[in-house]
This record gives C-alpha cells, structure tokens and sequence, in this order.
C-alpha cells in the first residue's frame, strides 16, 4: 500500500505540473507532423509514447484492432481497444484506454496452470497433480484421482484430504496444500516438475479461446521542455483499474490479473531533420497482486469456493513488475504521410511466483499512418514478436498487426512568419589607445612607445544597418589578446621588437562580416638606470689582532637603485695586505706596527650609470703582553717536634702534612715534593737526619693519612745538622721550576710502612 500512495502522489504532482503551466503555443502550418494516439493510448507512434502534447482544446479518439503473439502458451491475443485524449495546453496531455474487446487464444494449454485448476476440465491432461498433502509439508505427486477433479487432494473427505485451505507462505504469497503449486501461490504445478506455468498478464488463462472485456488505463503526458524545442522530455504516469478480480467468471477467462497497475514512463524525442524524427521509452510499472480473497474456484470444483489467505499471506500469487522499453524512428514525408517503424520490448523484474517457462516479450513494429485531413487518421502496421518460443508454438505464428482509426480536433495553425528583410553587412572601426607600461624602469621616448611587457587598449567601434547582434573575434600577428567583446587589450609580453598587425572582425550571424586591422610597433626600450645609496656598511672580524694575524673584512653590499649593471668592489688599507675580491676580504696584519690602527676602506663602482658608493672600518694591531714570570719552589711545612734521638713521624708532624702538603700535591698532580731531614748537634745516630726525612715520605706515601702519595714524586735530601732547631723541611716544587738549593737527593730505599705501638699492660694493684 506505500508503493500505491507514493504512486498516486507521484501521478497527481505531474499532473499537478502540467495544469499550472497554461502556455498555449499554436503550430506551425509547415510543420508535416499530425498529433495521433498510440495503440496504448495517449499520443504518440504506434506503441512509443513522444513527447508532443494536444495543445488546449484539442482531443481526439481512437479505435484500434491490435493482433500479436505472447508466450508461454503459444498465445494469440486481438484487442480492441478505443482510446481519448485531450490536451489542456503546451505541457500537460490527459488519456484514458478501454479494451473494448480481448481475444485470448491458446495454443499449448497443456503448458499453462490454469488449465490444471480443480475447476476446469480441460480433455487430453492426464490425471495426476504435484501437492503438497494437506497438514504436512511432503510434496507427491498424485497417481489417481480420488476427488474426481483430475488428482487433486480435496476437497472431498478421506485420509490427507479434505477442504482446499491456504497457509502463509515465506514470501507473503499463500501456499495452498492440496491445490498449488509447492513453491507457492495458487496456480497448479506443471507435472511431473514443482512449478506453475504462467503468462504474467493473463496468469489464470483456462479457456483455449474466449472474448471479454478487459482492463482500463489512466495516464497523463508531462511534456517538461518548450513546445518547439526539436529535443522533448516528457513523463507519462499510468494506472491500471481492473474490471474483474473474480477468478472463475473473469481471470479464468484471460481478463489480466485483477490487481491495479501503477507505473511511470519517461519519454524522449528528437527531430533530426524536418523529415526525420527519433523516439524513445523507458518505463517501470508496478504491477498488483491477485488477493486470496478473490480466489472463488467454480461450481465445478464441489465444496471449493473462496480460498480464505491469512496475514500477510493474503496474496494467491506473486507477479514480476515490468520493465518498458522501446524506440521508434518516424518519417512525416508530407502532413498526408507517416512511416513508423519500432521495436518494443517488456522485460519482468522483480521478485514473483517461479514460473516454469519465463518469456520476456520483444516485438518489431513497422507501418504508416495516412491523414486524408489533420484531424483524420489511418494507421496500420505489421508486428511480429521477435522472442517467440519457435522451437514450441506450433498452433499459432509469431506475426500479428495494427489497424486503427482516429479523429479529433486540432486548432488551427500558426502561418509562417515572413522572411527577413535582405541582410546588409555590419562596418566596424579598430583604435588603438593608451598604453598600460609593462615596467616602471623602461626609458620611453613619448607616453606613445610601446615597449616589450607593455599593454594597449583596443576598442572596435562597430554598427549593423538591420540592428544585428555582433560577435566580435580579435586576432594579431604576435602577442596576445586579453578580453573580447567591444574592448580588449594588445598584450606584448615576449614580443621580438618590430611591427605586429592586430584585426577585429565583426559577424552579425547572417553572413554579414567586417574587419579593420592596425600595426603596432613594439621597441626594445634601454632600462632607466637609478643609482644606488652612497654609504657602504664594512664589518671587520676581529677588530683588533695580533701582528701577522688575519683579520676577516666584508660589506653587505649597495643598497637601492636598479638597472646600474654589475658592481665592482675595491679595497685597500693603510698598513698590511688584502688578499680577495667582492663583497668579502682577508687583510694580512705582518707588517703593521704592534699598538698601531690600519684604516681599511671599500669603494663600489657601477658598470652603467656612474654610480659609486664607499664605506670604511678601522682596526687595532695589539701589544704583545710579557712573557709569564717561571715557577718556583716554595717551602709549605716545617716538622720541628720529634723527640730526641728519635725518626718517628708523630701526630703534630702528620697534621701538617695532611692539612698543608697532601691538598698542594692534590691541587698539581705534576709537583713534586723535595723534605730535607735535620738532626741536633748532639743528636744520634748520625743518620738520624736523613732517617726523618725518609720517615715523612713514607707517612705521605703508605697511605697512613688516608691518602697515598705517589713516592716517585717525593726527594729525600739530608739536611745535616740544624743550627735553627729545625727536624724537617718541606718544599713544594712546580712543574717546571727548579728544586730549592741544598744537597743532592738520596736514595733512601722503599717505603716503610708505620709501625704501630705495642699495647701496654695492664697493671694489676
């Protein structure tokens, strides 16, 4: 039901569409084309819509006989259809189609599931169904025919067997246990397979040939683009309105399917010459469902009657939707005279029932309609179905035509419009005018010269005698031309100097053209040439440096002006050298005086224009300062506190050593150490000077003070007797200086460890 509101709110809007537009445009009188309807209803070939509408206040009817072929079933269809269409302007064509009369004729019912309904009776079909056996879901295939109606179980009494009911099925189509076909839906499986045989369009056909009435159209043409245009769009909406659902009484009987129809159709046409016109179709209908409510079996299928479906399973049978095409080609050789030919073509999409044999029909159309009057119309056509099961049919040939009648009203038709007075050509007049420089530092000789990079306006002054829309196209022998229209630019970017021609040319579109040219001489202008600053910036690097030192000189250049050509750079000083060139320079000090100053100076000069610029720097030639003073020894320590006649080292002495001569050995790891030792007068032994001073080195070098010197850094010397009271001096000697005066060092042996003092005994009182 949503796709059925959407539809007809799809078919009101376009309809919608059509009746605001209230254009009327008449036709032309040479215009060879006559307005008819198609077979199908609404105007057009014989079954291709075009684009073309009935103006406001025209209509006409038409009366048809249309023959053609369809499978499966070999079947032979005539119908009768009459058809009236009124237009309400330019854009909007509204039609109805009625079958007054449908034929339906079968050649093969044996291969149609109609045939097989338990109530027809069809000579010549063997007895025996494929069911699904009622209250299971085992498919058989029956041998007899209990229920008298061919072998179907039900709807008499017995086991498996009982009243026909429908079931839901997994696509929303009923399945009918007993009757239908396994796969679903009402119609018949064709033995000894699983599947219905069916025609979309006549899915329950059960007569070999029957006449009736059949279904109703509804449809409109939107034409979307202008009347006169030779390239037309249009939309065609349609509805079918059945004029029968019931199923023994009408569908039986070949009366379509007994659902409504909803579709929509987008037409094209072109006129590809006066003579010549091309259409085309491409289209999706929508077709209905035949309910289960709808499905009342006949009296010949005792205790049958209607069917009840369930839910969403109330559909008997799933029909593809359809899929329209084609295209035709017309040749109105005079408004007497029409050839048509055409192919058409219905493919079925979309889910449905699964049929056994599947038929996509694809016809051939070819005829001519004749207009004794404008309003009058004879059409007539040859069809054949190109898609026909030939290797099956076997009754009826794939061929069939089209006979129709139509008449109507047409309004009356435009005269045409009269020729054009004789075209008299347009005159036009170029002038160059002021120059645009391309460069500010270009030497003109006037505001007139045109050098290269310049730019000149252009304007074409033109007239047309008839009043005539000009083109204007511009051209030149070098160059560019920017713009168009009355007013452009001469572009001479990249010219070579000389002489360049430019031409504007007018064309009023009738033949009528007019030219005027001029030369424009481009010159290669000299630059202008603007001077630069006077000042230069110089940068010496070191500013001050020793005698024979170099010093880094440089300028960061002139500044402003243009076109002076190359500069040169010249530098000279007033003591030393200058090696180099440009913008960057050495000057070599040897030479200069030391504490004296060397003027340096730069000068630019220009290649063209005579531009010069200079700038100076002064720098300092340093003093050389005294040379450093050498290092000498210096005495650090005195050890005056060792008992008589004794060598050992004790605490007074060690505090001098690590506070004092330990940290003065750590502060130069390359100083030595020279200890002079001394002994009293009346001391002994008479070694017992030189024995001190061995002593202090060992203390400085066993690691006693927690610090262990290095012995090779230490001299012992024997001071000899002291006549100042003195046991051991100390000097602290630099790297580099030379030891204090006194004996020569002596070989005292390795380094003694301290000895420590035995404990005293305890006293016991």
């Amino acid at each position: 039901m949503s796709f059925t509101r959407r539809s007809l709110g799809l078919i009101l809007s376009l309809l919608l569409i059509g009746v605001v537009a209230q254009s009327q445009t008449p036709r032309s009188s040479e215009e060879t084309r006559n307005p008819a309807p198609s077979v199908n209803g609404g105007t057009g070939l014989f079954t291709v819509y075009d684009t073309q509408t009935l103006r406001k206040g025209e209509f006409n009817i038409g009366f048809f006989a249309n023959h053609f072929h369809r499978d499966p079933g070999d079947l032979a269809w005539q119908v009768y259809p009459v058809n009236f269409q009124v237009g309400f302007n330019d854009y909007l064509e509204v039609f109805a189609y009625f079958e007054g009369q449908r034929v339906v004729t079968t050649g093969a019912p044996a291969l149609l599931s109609g045939f097989y309904l338990p109530d027809v009776r069809t000579p010549g079909l063997p007895v025996g169904r494929v069911v699904i056996i009622p209250g299971t879901n085992t498919i058989t295939r029956t041998t007899a025919d209990p229920c008298g109606n061919g072998g179907f179980l039900g709807p008499c009494a017995g086991p498996n067997r009982g009243p026909f009911v429908a079931r839901p099925g997994g696509n929303d189509t009923a399945v009918y246990p007993g009757l239908g076909a396994p796969v679903g839906g009402i119609l018949p499986a064709i033995p000894p397979g699983v599947r219905p045989n069916y025609y979309p369009n006549a899915p329950f056909l059960a007569r070999r040939s029957d006449h009736h009435v059949g279904d109703v159209w509804i449809g409109g043409k939107v034409r979307l683009t202008g009347p006169e245009r030779s390239f037309g769009f249009a939309l065609i909406p349609l509805v079918k309105i059945p004029t029968t659902r019931e199923l023994n009484t009408g569908l039986e009987r070949g009366r379509d399917t007994g659902a409504f129809d909803f579709g929509l159709v987008a037409a094209v046409d072109g006129r590809l010459s006066r003579y010549i016109n091309l259409s085309a179709n491409i289209g999706f209908i929508k077709k209905g469902d035949p309910q289960a409510d709808d499905m009342n079996l006949g009296p010949l299928c005792l205790g049958c009657g209607v069917i009840q479906g369930f839910g969403s399973s109330e559909r008997s049978l799933d029909l593809p939707n359809e899929l329209r095409s084609g295209v035709g080609i017309d040749f109105p050789l005079s408004q007497y005279l029409q050839l048509i030919a055409e192919v058409n073509s219905t493919v079925f999409v979309g889910s449905r029932t699964p049929s056994l044999q599947q038929n996509d029909p694809l016809n051939l159309v070819a005829g001519a309609r004749i207009f004794p009057v404008r309003w009058f119309g004879i059409s007539a056509a040859y069809q054949r179905h190109l898609d026909w099961f030939s290797n099956r049919d076997t009754v009826h040939e794939p061929d069939g035509f089209i006979f129709g009648l139509s008449m109507g009203h047409l309004n009356g038709r435009r005269e045409p419009i009269p020729p054009a007075p004789p075209n008299q050509p347009p005159a036009v007049a170029l002038a160059a005018g002021p120059v645009t420089a391309g460069s500010a530092d270009l030497l003109r000789t006037s505001a007139s010269t045109v050098c290269v990079g310049d730019k000149v306006a252009l304007t074409g002054t033109a007239s047309d005698p008839n009043g005539d829309t000009l083109l204007y196209s511009w051209k030149s022998s070098g160059g560019r031309i920017n713009g168009q229209g009355v007013n452009t630019q001469f572009d001479a970017t990249g010219l070579e100097p000389g002489d360049h021609t430019v031409t504007v040319e007018v064309n009023d579109g009738r033949g009528g053209v007019a030219s005027d040219s001029k030369t424009i001489r481009v010159e290669a202008c000299p630059p202008l040439t603007v001077c630069f600053g006077p000042n230069l910036d110089v940068t010496a690097v070191p500013s001050a440096a020793e005698a024979g030192e170099k010093i880094n000189l440089s300028t960061t250049g002139v500044a402003g002006g243009r076109n002076f050509g190359a500069i040169r750079y010249e530098w000279t000083a007033t003591a030393g050298t200058i090696s180099g060139s440009g913008l960057t320079v050495v000057l070599d000090t040897t030479g200069a005086a030391q504490g004296s100053t060397v003027d340096v100076t730069v000068r630019a000069t220009s290649e063209a224009g005579g531009c010069s610029a200079s700038g100076s720097t002064r720098v300092s030639v340093k003093t050389p300062p005294a040379p450093p003073k050498p290092p000498t020894y210096s005495e650090i320590g005195q050890c005056m506190t060792f008992k008589l006649n004794n060598a050992r080292v004790d605490n007074a002495c060690k505090e001098i050593l690590q506070n004092r001569v330990v940290p003065a050995l750590q502060s130069d790891p390359t100083a030595r150490l020279v200890i002079d030792g001394y002994r009293a007068d009346k001391e002994r032994p008479a070694g017992l000077n030189l024995q001190r001073a061995k002593n202090t080195r060992d203390r400085l070098a066993d690691g006693s003070l927690n610090v262990q010197i290095d012995a090779n850094r230490i001299s012992v010397r024997s001071g000899g007797v002291s006549s100042d009271g003195n046991q051991v001096k100390i000097f602290f000697v630099p790297s580099g200086a030379a030891a204090p005066p006194g004996p020569a060092a002596v070989d005292v042996g390795p380094v003694t460890p301290e000895k420590k003092a035995a404990p005293q005994p305890v006293r016991r009182r």
